[in-house]
């Protein structure tokens, strides 16, 4: 997919969005969405390592709070050792609640050529890579 593509794709969904959430078909069947996501967004803060102090101590500014429902911004515990991000509370939370979300963090290759553009680029097609690998398609 170009960038065109993409830029048509959008322009497309808009009108299905009313105040911020995407509108779609109803629900006619069991279906799997897997989100890949990369780039700029920071993993361990959106699902947080609550169970990690590695974490706390490396982030002494950035980390989220550990879970407090007295604290508006602790993060919302999804089990003793993750967390999602405070300001997902009304939009992922009653998903993973109603147990229609999952996440699996830190899920990737094995393989240091992760880095490169070639891999990356067979990842987002979701082809076969290395030829031992699974993929999104795979999944």
């Amino acid at each position: 997919m170009n960038r065109r593509e993409v830029l048509k794709a959008i322009a497309l969904t808009a009108p299905l969005t009313v105040g911020g959430r995407l509108y779609a078909a109803p629900w006619t069947s069991t279906r799997l969405l897997v989100v890949f996501l990369r780039g700029a967004y920071d993993a361990a803060n959106v699902v947080v390592p609550v169970s990690s102090e590695f974490y706390y101590q490396s982030r002494p500014t950035l980390a989220i709070a550990k879970p407090n429902p007295n604290d508006p911004n602790a993060a919302l515990p999804l089990d003793r050792d993750w967390a999602l991000h405070p300001a997902l509370k009304e939009t992922l939370y009653p998903l993973y609640q109603q147990q229609q979300l999952a996440f699996v963090p830190f899920a990737g290759t094995a393989t240091p050529a992760a880095a490169t553009s070639k891999h990356r680029t067979r990842l987002s097609w979701g082809k076969r890579s290395m030829g031992h690998e699974i993929s999104n398609r795979d999944l």
